[in-house]
């Protein structure tokens, strides 16, 4: 594949997956709202705890699939390495004694944290699918198979939705929680169905793990996936620490509207892995780096614009009058969508040349927390720090660059 094939894919399967990933997105801020309204707090509380649970344990999840999609990169036979990994998935799945081990401990926790009966019954079976469906995702994501994964994602979000749409007859979690497990078994079936379809088994298919305890790249892999994460979660944790409750609540809104920025941009750097990690065409990932830094810069200018010329109307008009002190902060949450976005994207592409740089994640996190905890102490300093620490954080990876090739001229 020429370089200009490669680019003319990245961004037809960019384009169907972002746009796929965007449409799911809007559909799980309606399941929560619906859930939320006629479910009421203490049943709304059942499903974002079990939510909560397949959140932490999506960290193995995500260090898989950068495994994965390494190594399917890089694969002489990638057909026969994904059916492999598809295989060995299979008999995970039908591992009685680890999926019951799994099952009593996930129930233990649903116990501990006051759980009602059906949902301590339902909540292991949920986050056991879960886990699969993003497995068997994974390997179409690897394959290339992108209008196949939205597809699958975008099936899955309307079997979700359909769950919270039964909330107003049946106004507690368990038709919900069906419905979940529904959605996960469905995308489960679709990839596996999928895979099939498109990478025939012509050959014995030997099970084999995507893990090696010994890859010296797993350590780098999930210290800077958890370093994401972190750095998409923590802001939140300390504006409730740190900030009064009313401020707290008024900065959840305006992290809301910076991160719908980058959870629509995560699919392009989630395309984008994939092609920075492909061995098998001629092509620099540079290439592929640099139009998709400057397409977010766009999108984020346009968004900072946006913000700024709607915000009265966008705060007003979607939360109230009482979110007004959040009017003139908005337009900064769009450079900060926009500096996490280019954070994700950026770091993909050193996880896709094992680089050290892709520890920098967990460096900016810790940075952010010393700042935010010496000088964030209101909501105005708050936004204007979290905002400006990233944006400067953004400036290590381009320093890092410059001293690497003054150290080795």
């Amino acid at each position: 594949m020429n370089k200009s094939n490669t680019f003319k894919s990245f961004i037809k399967s960019s384009a169907i997956f972002t746009g796929a990933s965007i449409f799911v997105n809007l559909l799980g801020y309606a399941f929560h709202i619906l859930a939320g309204r006629y479910l009421g707090p203490a049943n709304y509380s059942d499903i974002t705890t079990i939510l909560a649970y397949a959140t932490i344990l999506s960290v193995p999840v995500m260090v898989a699939s950068v495994v994965i999609i390494k190594r399917a990169g890089s694969h002489s036979d990638k057909p026969h390495y994904l059916l492999s990994l598809q295989s060995y998935f299979d008999a995970l799945s039908h591992s009685v004694p680890v999926l019951v081990a799994i099952y009593l401990a996930l129930s233990g926790l649903g116990y501990l944290n006051h759980l009602s009966s059906s949902t301590i019954l339902l909540m292991p079976i949920f986050v056991i699918t879960f886990v699969f469906a993003q497995l068997y995702a994974v390997l179409l994501q690897a394959g290339k198979l992108f209008s196949p994964l939205s597809l699958v994602i975008t099936i899955t979000g309307i079997l979700k939705l359909a769950g919270a749409l039964l909330t107003p007859f049946f106004p507690f979690a368990t038709p919900i929680l069906l419905l979940l497990i529904v959605s996960n078994l469905s995308q489960i079936w679709l990839s596996r169905r999928y895979l099939l379809s498109h990478f025939p088994v012509h050959a014995e298919i030997i099970k084999k793990s995507p893990f090696s305890l010994r890859d010296p790249s797993l350590r780098l892999i999930f210290v800077s996936i958890l370093g994401l994460i972190l750095l998409n979660n923590l802001d939140i944790v300390l504006a409730k620490q740190f900030l009064t409750a009313s401020e707290a609540g008024i900065y959840g809104v305006w992290s809301l509207f910076g991160k719908a920025i980058t959870f629509s941009f995560i699919p392009l750097s989630s395309v984008a892995l994939v092609f920075f990690a492909d061995k098998e065409s001629d092509h620099n990932p540079l290439h592929i780096l640099y139009p998709s830094i400057i397409f977010l810069v766009i999108c984020g200018t346009l968004a900072y614009f946006v913000f700024y010329l709607l915000s009265n109307f966008m705060v007003t008009t979607l939360m109230g009058a009482e979110f007004a002190t959040l009017i003139p902060l908005l337009p900064r949450s769009a450079i900060f969508g926009t500096v996490y976005s280019l954070i994700y994207l950026i770091n993909n592409y050193y996880l896709s040349q094992s680089s050290k740089l892709a520890y920098l994640p967990a460096a900016i996190t810790l940075i952010i927390l010393v700042v935010l905890l010496v000088m964030g102490t209101t909501l105005s300093n708050f936004t204007s720090l979290i905002t400006l620490t990233g944006g400067l954080s953004l400036l290590i990876y381009p320093m890092a660059i410059l001293v690497r090739i003054v150290r080795s001229s």
